[in-house]
């Protein structure tokens, strides 16, 4: 908890970041929250995943298997990453 108070005073030039994509919609969307290490921000973003899971589970959405929906973590140097 501590940990991602600070995180929310990290500069925005060093922090990492997180961008949903959204396949059915094909738009992309910045994500709340700044991160100060890669390893917070994959954290993060796999949290997102287990969300999104929930309120949209594979059983009921449309027959698809898995998440089509994709979470990107950003680097600061704005370079995303799966």
């Amino acid at each position: 908890m501590l940990g991602t108070l600070f995180d929310a005073l990290i500069p925005p030039k060093t922090a990492w970041t997180l961008l949903y994509s959204d396949t059915f919609a094909r738009e992309s969307y910045p994500m709340a929250g700044r991160y100060r290490t890669r390893e917070r921000a994959l954290k993060a973003a796999r949290r997102e995943l287990r969300r999104i899971e929930r309120a949209q589970p594979t059983h009921s959405s449309g027959g698809q298997s898995g998440i089509q929906d994709r979470i990107y973590i950003v680097s600061p140097d704005l370079k995303p990453e799966l």
